[in-house]
C-alpha cells in the first residue's frame, strides 16, 4: 500500500508542473487560450485597429422547430451592452443530431452560404459594427466551438473572418459563456 501512495503521490508532482508550464486546461478545451469570461459575456479580439476588442453580453435561443427532422439550431447573441460602442453580432448554428449530443461541438461556416441561414451542418453569422463603417460584415470562414452546455448555458471559442460588400475584412477570435434567453425577451 505504502508503495502505492509513493507512487501516486510522484505522478502528481510529475503532473501538475506539466499542467501549469504548458498553460493547457485540465478538461484540453482551448478556452485556455483567451481571457476568461463570466456567464452572459464575451471577450473577443479582432484585428482592426478603431476596435481591438470586442466584449459584452452573451445570449442564447432555440429558434422556434428546432429540432426537427434529426437537426440542431441555435441562435447566439452578441452585443455591446458594457461599453456603448454599438456593435452586435449574431451566429446562426445548425448540425445533425443523430446522436442526441445536443449543441456540443464544432460548426464550420460554409462560404456558399454567404448571407444564408445553412441548410444542414454549418453556421452563418454577422456583425454590425457602427466603428466600422454601415456596411454590416458577413462570415466567410472560420469555425465556432461549444465545448460545455446544459439547458441553460452554453460556452464556446470561436475563430471567424467576416467581409462586407466594400472588400472590407474582419477577423474575430475569443470565447464565451451565452446564456439562455427567454422567449419573452427575444427581439
Amino acid at each position: 500500500m505504502e508503495t502505492v501512495m509513493k507512487t501516486a503521490k510522484m505522478s502528481l508532482w510529475l503532473l501538475l508542473p506539466m499542467i501549469f508550464i504548458t498553460g493547457a486546461s485540465m478538461d484540453g478545451s482551448e478556452a485556455a487560450l483567451f481571457p476568461s469570461v463570466e456567464n452572459g459575456t464575451f471577450n473577443f479580439k479582432t484585428d482592426q485597429n478603431q476596435i481591438e476588442q470586442l466584449e459584452g453580453k452573451a445570449s442564447f435561443f432555440y429558434p422556434e422547430g428546432n429540432s426537427h427532422h434529426g437537426f440542431h439550431s441555435i441562435e447566439l447573441v452578441f452585443e455591446d451592452l458594457l461599453t456603448h460602442k454599438g456593435y452586435k453580432m449574431g451566429l446562426t448554428l445548425k448540425k445533425e443530431d443523430g446522436k442526441n449530443q445536443g449543441p456540443i461541438g464544432y460548426y464550420k461556416i460554409d462560404s456558399q452560404n454567404l448571407g444564408f441561414i445553412p441548410n444542414n451542418n454549418g453556421a452563418f453569422g454577422f456583425a454590425d459594427i457602427s466603428f466600422l463603417g454601415e456596411q454590416p460584415y458577413y462570415t466567410k470562414s472560420g469555425t465556432i466551438n461549444i465545448t460545455h452546455a446544459n439547458e441553460k448555458v452554453l460556452h464556446g471559442i470561436i475563430n471567424l473572418s467576416l467581409e462586407n460588400f466594400q472588400e472590407g475584412n474582419l477577423k474575430v477570435t475569443g470565447n464565451f459563456i451565452a446564456t439562455l434567453k427567454e422567449a419573452s425577451t427575444i427581439e
